[in-house]
C-alpha cells in the first residue's frame, strides 16, 4: 500500500492543500537547502557508496558490513516520496544483529541523482538495482540478497525478483502496494486523487520555502524516530517530490486498471508483514497480500508509516526478517 493512499490526518500528502495558500515564506529556501544537505549525509555505522548505472543514473547506497559468518545480506528499499530515511531505523537494527545491510536510494531520492533522459519506467529501477547489486555481489562472491521493500518499494522488488532470481534468496514485503488496491477500496481510490493533486503541486511550492510550514504536524508518525530530521528533509526536497511525481505518473493509471500479482517460485522465501491499521481499515487487503505470499504477519496497532519508525515495530520486523517466513495465519502477530 502506498503511504499516501491511506487517508489519515497524519498523512503528508493529505495535508498538501495547506501549502497552496501559505507557501511563500521568507527564508524558506535557505532552510530547505540546509535540510537537503542533512538528508544526503551519512548514516552511523553505514558506508556511503555511489554507483553509475547503465541507465545513466548516479546511485547512492548505504552499506553496513556483515559481522558474522551466518549473516544474511538485506537490501532495503523505501516507498513513494521516501528516501532511505524511512528504513534506516530498521536497517540499523538488522546491522546490530550482525547482518550485511544495503539501503538503496532510488534515482532522485537522497543522494541518488536521476540522469536518465527517458520517462520513469519500472525497468529503469530494475536495471539500477541490478547494476548495484551485481557490483556488490562481486565484492562478496556468491552473495544472494534478501530483498525488503516498503509500500511501493515492495511492489518494485517483486518485479525485480521475477527477472533476477539468481540474485535473490528471499523477498519480504512491508505493507506492500498492490496494483489492484484501488479496485477494492473506495477510500483508497479517493485518497489517490489527493496524491495526484499533491505530486503535481508540492514541488514548486517547496522551492519557495513551503517546507517551513509543510511537515509541521503531518509527520507525527516519526516523532521520536532517530532519523526524524531526515524525513523532514525529504519533505523539503524538490528532487524528492519531482521524482515522486514521475513514479506516480506511471503507477496511478496502472493501479486504476488493476493487475494481478504472480507468485515467485517456491525457491524464493517470501513473507508479507502488514501494518495492523492497514488491515483494520481495509480487511480486503488480505486477499491481495496473499497474492504476494501465503506467509503473513501482522503488526497490531502499527500504521503504514509508523511500522518503520517505532522501535517496538522495528524489533518485531527485524526478528521476522531474520528467522524467515513462517506460515502464520493472517492476524496472528506471533
Amino acid at each position: 500500500m502506498t503511504p499516501q493512499l491511506r487517508p489519515t490526518s497524519a498523512s503528508p500528502v493529505l495535508n498538501a492543500s495547506i501549502l497552496m495558500g501559505t507557501s511563500l515564506v521568507l527564508g524558506g529556501s535557505i532552510w530547505a537547502g540546509i535540510k537537503e544537505r542533512k538528508h544526503r549525509a551519512d548514516y552511523p555505522g553505514f558506508e556511503t557508496r555511489h554507483f553509475r548505472s547503465s541507465t545513466g543514473n548516479r546511485l547512492q547506497v548505504a552499506v553496513a558490513p556483515a559481522k558474522n559468518p551466518s549473516a544474511q545480506s538485506f537490501v532495503l528499499v523505501p516507498g513513494l516520496s521516501s528516501s532511505i530515511s524511512t528504513v534506516a531505523g530498521l536497517g540499523t537494527k538488522l546491522s546490530a544483529l550482525g547482518h550485511q545491510v544495503v539501503m538503496f536510494n532510488r534515482a532522485g531520492y537522497g543522494g541518488s541523482v536521476r540522469l536518465s533522459e527517458e520517462p520513469f519506467h519500472i525497468n529503469e529501477f530494475i536495471i539500477d538495482l541490478y547494476n548495484t547489486l551485481t557490483e556488490l555481489a562481486t565484492d562478496n562472491s556468491g552473495t544472494s540478497f534478501h530483498l525488503v521493500g516498503h509500500s511501493l518499494g515492495g511492489y518494485l522488488l517483486h518485479e525485480f525478483a521475477r527477472k533476477n532470481l539468481a540474485l535473490v534468496s528471499a523477498v519480504s514485503y512491508l505493507d506492500p502496494m498492490h496494483p489492484k488496491e484501488l479496485q477494492i477500496s473506495n477510500a483508497q481510490r479517493m485518497g489517490s486523487k489527493t496524491v495526484e493533486l499533491s505530486v503535481n503541486t508540492v514541488a514548486p511550492f517547496i522551492k519557495f520555502g513551503a517546507a517551513l510550514l509543510y511537515g509541521q504536524g503531518v509527520t507525527t508518525y516519526s516523532d521520536g524516530y532517530q532519523f526524524h530530521d531526515r524525513i523532514l528533509a525529504d519533505l523539503a526536497s524538490s528532487s524528492v517530490w519531482k521524482t515522486a511525481k514521475e513514479e506516480w505518473k506511471l503507477i496511478y493509471p496502472y493501479m486504476l486498471d488493476g493487475h494481478d500479482i504472480f507468485a515467485l517460485p517456491s525457491s524464493i522465501d517470501t513473507q508479507v508483514i502488514a501494518a495492523g491499521e492497514t488491515v483494520r481499515n481495509e480487511p480486503a487487503q488480505e486477499s491481495l497480500y496473499r497474492e504476494y505470499s501465503d506467509s503473513i504477519h501482522i503488526l497490531m496497532g502499527a500504521g503504514h508509516q509508523s511500522m518503520l519508525t517505532k522501535e517496538e515495530a522495528q524489533n518485531k520486523i527485524a526478528h521476522w526478517l531474520t528467522v524467515g517466513a513462517k506460515n502464520t495465519d493472517f492476524g496472528d502477530e506471533k
